[in-house]
């Protein structure tokens, strides 16, 4: 079993994006959801989950859960407080966000990973969609650096043993806290999107501009739209107006 981690806060109108995803995924291992979110006034909510509750089981999810917390919490808090609700035979989890889409292998490809002895596997390469804007580009991660669709094992993320949560760099953090080696999975099949999730609007800055210059290397806003699911693209065009 593997464990599907997706902290939230106030991404009512963009989880759905991730949830959405994890739905259809493929030849999936026996895994469990923990969603862990502060009440607002954009929460999914325990009902708001619910509605997955079918489809998730016919992607061989075993167990949902939902923990609602009552005052906000630093995001590394929220990873320590689902570490605490793991599944007993989980092998660790999955760092997911509200505004990613997974690739279909997903649950699969991090759970094999972390069956080969990987203590940290993700995809250092892949491609971001601003949905405001309809900007695509592609992101390499520095060595050494978490990147992409990013899973911890179990024993790695056991080792967080802190008080202090950073407000920024929480990534790196986690990696730097854990003492984790990372596996480079290569290029992710997944996407990441920017523009609705409350913690990604600075990104909006990294695509390259006309002149090229841009922390995100250029890509085809059209091809990288293109590999969202019809379904999906309908929703995002809504979300666009």
């Amino acid at each position: 079993m593997i464990t599907a981690a997706l902290p939230t806060y106030n991404n009512a109108q963009i989880i759905w994006l991730q949830l959405e995803s994890l739905c259809a995924q493929v030849d999936a291992p026996a895994w469990e959801l923990i969603v862990c979110e502060e009440k607002s006034e954009n929460t999914l909510g325990a009902d708001g989950l619910r509605q997955y509750a079918d489809r998730l089981k016919a992607a061989n999810c075993v167990k949902i859960k939902y923990l609602e917390l009552s005052n906000w919490v630093p995001l590394g808090q929220k990873w320590a407080i689902i570490r605490d609700h793991m599944h007993a035979d989980s092998v660790g989890f999955m760092l997911c966000a509200s505004d990613n889409h997974s690739a279909p292998d997903r649950v699969r490809t991090a759970f094999e990973a972390m069956q080969n002895g990987a203590e940290w596997c993700q995809y250092n390469t892949g491609e971001f969609y601003n949905i405001v804007d309809h900007k695509a580009g592609t992101f390499t991660a520095p060595k050494d650096s978490p990147a992409l669709f990013m899973t911890i094992a179990r024993d790695r993320i056991q080792a967080l043993n802190e008080t202090r949560y950073p407000k920024k760099g929480v990534d790196s953090w986690l990696l730097k806290s854990t003492g984790a080696k990372i596996t480079d999975l290569g290029t992710a099949k997944g996407i990441h999107t920017d523009g609705f999730n409350t913690i990604s609007h600075r990104r909006r800055t990294l695509y390259a501009n006309a002149d090229g210059f841009g922390m995100f290397a250029q890509a085809d806003e059209n091809e990288v739209f293109a590999r969202f699911p019809a379904a999906i693209q309908e929703k995002l065009l809504i979300l666009r107006k």
